[in-house]
């Protein structure tokens, strides 16, 4: 009788052990488990993620090709719609030197607008294949854009990358484009001097937000403008 009584006392604490040590194996493998969801949920979200860039860049580098295209096309319809203007408002190297002879010896460009903070400048990468052809300024739509040297207004239209904009040839190989503006202030054919209002700022065409888009372009090649300018 004694003895069983002693094994009674006996089989409640190791009950009790035994029942903490299953306790704290099904905790142990609740873990693990939980542990193994969230891995296996971290490796599936990194590869999504993975996909989702890899999706991306290919937009992007669509969107440069197309862009690419669409400014190939137009500087051919540009260059039609130039060959197709009037005698008297063609802009030829020998008009541009007789007025170079008469009142501007040497060519001096200024900054075609006042302040303005630099948000892209000449030969940024804006994808892995293109790169930045101009200088953009970050102004408010309305602010005053002036030729930044005289010279002969070649074009001044709309396309649906540069926006409203005017390209002045300046001669001696030199040519400067101003685009996106709000509001063309010029039309071809026109003679402007160096500060003569031509247009104002905008985000028209292929813009992420107000800003004037410069370019210096020399032989027919763009070339970072900001040396150019005094």
């Amino acid at each position: 009788m004694k003895w069983i009584k002693a094994g009674k006392r006996c089989f409640a604490p190791v009950a009790g052990f035994l029942l903490l040590m299953m306790i704290i194996i099904l905790f142990s493998q609740l873990s693990m488990e939980i542990y193994a969801y969230e891995f296996i949920a971290e490796k599936k979200v990194e590869e999504t993620t993975v996909k989702i860039q890899k999706i991306e860049e290919v937009r992007i580098l669509h969107q440069s090709e197309e862009k690419k295209l669409r400014l190939q096309k137009e500087e051919e319809e540009v260059q039609y719609q130039v060959e197709a203007l009037p005698a008297q408002n063609i802009v030829t190297n020998t008009n541009i030197e007789e007025k170079e002879t008469e009142s501007l010896p040497l060519l001096s460009f200024v900054k075609p607008i006042k302040g303005g903070v630099t948000t892209s400048g000449f030969g940024d990468k804006i994808s892995r294949i293109a790169a930045h052809q101009g200088h953009d300024w970050a102004v408010p739509v309305g602010t005053r854009v002036t030729a930044a040297e005289g010279g002969m207004v070649e074009l001044a239209y709309y396309s649906e990358s540069y926006g409203y904009n005017v390209l002045i040839n300046h001669g001696n190989g030199f040519q400067t484009r101003y685009a996106h503006l709000s509001k063309l202030k010029v039309t071809p054919g026109q003679w402007v001097w160096k500060g003569k209002l031509i247009g104002l700022s905008g985000s028209t065409g292929d813009s992420t937000g107000p800003h004037l888009h410069f370019e210096m372009i020399q032989n027919h090649v763009r070339v970072n403008p900001l040396p150019f300018l005094k």
